[in-house]
């Protein structure tokens, strides 16, 4: 899992008093790029750094008068090789400083800072990550979540790409809301399932408690809808419509490994195994995807499945670069 936390306050002292190598300016800067609040933080210890500068005159001490400092402070030792070293002086002189400038920093620094974070998931099997009110997001396998920690006094916000199930504490007085690219969902307190891939041509939301609302982002004449337990939110990027639906009882296949379908078509079956499996399935001949199928599945693997699916409808399967194909066997 990935994670962009505060800088690093030493490195940023030895980059100010340029002692940084250059790998060490290198991920600083890659930092800063990362996200704007680094770089607002970063103007902070900046500003105090030439704070400290004005109140203890760095710019007046140089290497040797720093170390002069730190010598008095050590017992002469009977073999003393100091002074064939002056590089490991310049060394002490800059940590000294680097230490005293962090140290004011933090000192100074806001106590009631928010802090951003970003969160992408890159394991293969997903990750649960816990949010500043106790809520709990399971985040499947390449999913991502940016909130500010802690929320916003009248609003707990989230940013998110991918899928991931969401189990909310309740607030009637702070409303959660999630933002993709192309929906918001908005909810006091529940649990939900939020679909929403950048490269799928349809987001989804489906509830397992309580109410959600979701709305289109990009268009406000666009009436939102409210999503109850056994019912699914579908926007079809495609076309821009929002529409209410009978849910998926295998939404939550992607974190359970629990697979079952009634009389499914193959189109459906397939749509499921990429969802849950995160791969391509593409097929030779369309009506392939007519053919129906009842079966259930419990933590199998795809390789097993596939070949269920192949016996049970005379197919044959390959896989080449993440892409599985399906055609029907020759006679």
């Amino acid at each position: 899992m990935l994670k962009l936390e505060n800088t690093e306050y030493n490195l940023g002292a030895r980059i100010l008093s340029g002692e940084a190598t250059p790998e060490e300016v290198t991920l600083h800067e890659k930092w800063l790029a990362a996200d704007p609040l680094n770089r607002q933080e970063w103007e902070e210890m900046v500003n105090t750094w030439n704070v400290a500068s004005d109140a203890v005159r760095f710019s007046e001490v140089n290497a040797n008068d720093a170390w002069k400092k730190v010598k008095k402070q050590i017992k002469p030792a009977e073999k003393a090789v100091w002074y064939t070293l002056p590089v490991f002086q310049g060394v002490a002189a800059a940590v000294l400083l680097a230490l005293s400038v962090a140290s004011l920093w933090l000192w100074l620094k806001p106590r009631n800072l928010i802090e951003y974070r970003h969160v992408t998931v890159l394991s293969t099997y997903g990750e649960d990550v816990v949010l500043p009110d106790g809520s709990v997001v399971s985040l499947n396998a390449g999913s991502s979540i940016s909130y500010t920690d802690p929320f916003k006094p009248e609003l707990r916000l989230v940013n998110f790409s991918g899928e991931a199930f969401f189990l909310v504490e309740g607030n009637p007085e702070k409303p959660f809301v999630i933002e993709t690219n192309d929906i918001t969902v908005k909810v006091v307190g529940t649990s939900f399932n939020v679909r929403s891939w950048p490269n799928q041509n349809a987001s989804y939301v489906d509830v397992s408690t309580g109410t959600v609302e979701v709305s289109v982002k990009s268009d406000l004449n666009c009436l939102p809808v409210s999503i109850k337990p056994g019912n699914r939110a579908v926007y079809n990027r495609s076309n821009g419509i929002l529409e209410k639906t009978p849910g998926d009882p295998n939404f939550l296949a992607w974190k359970t490994r629990q697979i079952e379908f009634q009389n499914a078509p193959l189109s459906q079956v397939f749509e499921t195994l990429e969802n849950v499996y995160r791969v391509k399935i593409q097929v030779s001949d369309a009506s392939i995807l007519n053919e129906r199928m009842g079966a259930t599945f419990s933590h199998n693997t795809l390789d097993y499945i596939s070949g269920v699916v192949c016996s049970t409808f005379s197919l044959e399967c390959t896989s080449e670069k993440g892409t599985l194909y399906f055609s029907r066997k020759k006679k």
